[in-house]
């Protein structure tokens, strides 16, 4: 295993914690992200340069290998980049909490987090594998 199966099983494991607390409680789940986007939201600009940063360190581990590990970090990386640059909108945050978490109801909220929870056993999966 390389690096970047490494850091590709650590996404994974991340992605599997947050969705498995997402799926137990929904609503919590909801009341925490607003509870961050209300203690952040004059730090906007600081969340650009956060999303850059993993994408830079998502491309640089990326960087050498021809790899299924490698190949999903740089995808990693591009959406990163992309939450870094639609963050530079003052309502982005916003926007981005509205449509997954704050209008949503429960079963919708599982639902989203089931998806997440699927990319990441894939993740993990490729990682294990040595893809």
């Amino acid at each position: 295993m390389t690096a970047a199966h490494y850091t590709l099983l650590f996404i994974a494991v991340i992605m599997a914690l947050e969705a498995a607390w997402a799926i137990a409680t929904p609503l919590a789940m909801r009341e925490r992200a607003k509870s961050l986007l209300e203690e952040t939201h004059a730090g906007v600009g600081v969340w650009r340069f956060f999303f850059w940063g993993l994408a830079l360190l998502m491309w640089l581990i990326a960087w050498h290998g021809n790899q299924w590990a490698h190949r999903a970090l740089f995808f990693i990386g591009v959406f990163f980049m992309t939450a870094g640059f639609l963050a530079q909108r003052s309502g982005f945050m916003e926007s981005w909490y509205n449509f997954f978490l704050g209008r949503r109801s429960a079963t919708g909220i599982r639902l989203i987090y089931a998806g997440e929870l699927l990319l990441a056993a894939a993740f993990a999966w490729m990682a294990v594998q040595g893809l």
